[in-house]
């Protein structure tokens, strides 16, 4: 272990990793990489606040400099937080209970859209092969898809024989055209 126990390092404005020693500008996503070590993990294990950044300082500086502008409106969102009425607060935070009854809901209109899909994809039609005239079922929503009762009578339809094409992958989606 490098350094102290509930304490970070800090050198050249980066922060020190307990684990290996070095020193890095983002400690956290070092941790994580290097380590496989969640921050909050690491954290505990090395005594330091929840609270604490595992930053360096340089970049603690640069972060809180590129957040200088906000700083009226950080101070005016205080105030309207602190002028609000019980009411108003009720208002703009919707309750765990609606939360939970949203997520059902969706989860209600999920599980219909799903049996609507598995309905219309199990509806089979008797269709007719062009070049054997044999039957055979189709999926209704795929019709415009299969034409074909097998991938023979595909290859041996006169259609195709007359555009002089070779197809070469599977029967089916991905069909590609290789003149001959």
């Amino acid at each position: 272990m490098f350094g102290e126990l509930g304490k970070l390092n800090y050198q050249d404005g980066l922060a020190q990793c307990h684990i290996c020693g070095k020193f890095f500008g983002h400690l956290g996503g070092h941790i994580k990489r290097t380590h496989f070590v969640e921050a909050d993990d690491y954290k505990k294990e090395f005594g330091l606040k929840m609270t604490i950044g595992l930053i360096g300082l340089n970049l603690a500086e640069m972060r809180r400099s590129n957040t200088e502008h906000l700083r009226p409106f950080q101070e005016n969102s205080i105030s309207v937080l602190k002028n609000l009425t019980p009411q108003q607060r009720q208002k703009t935070y919707v309750s765990l209970q609606e939360k939970q009854e949203q997520h059902e809901i969706k989860l209600i209109n999920l599980k219909k859209a799903k049996e609507v899909l598995a309905q219309k994809h199990s509806e089979k039609i008797e269709m007719l092969c062009p070049n054997c005239g044999k039957a055979f079922p189709q999926s209704k929503h795929k019709i415009h898809k299969r034409k074909f009762c097998s991938r023979n009578c595909y290859f041996s339809s006169p259609q195709i024989k007359d555009q002089g094409h070779i197809l070469r992958k599977s029967f089916g989606r991905g069909m590609k055209k290789q003149h001959t």
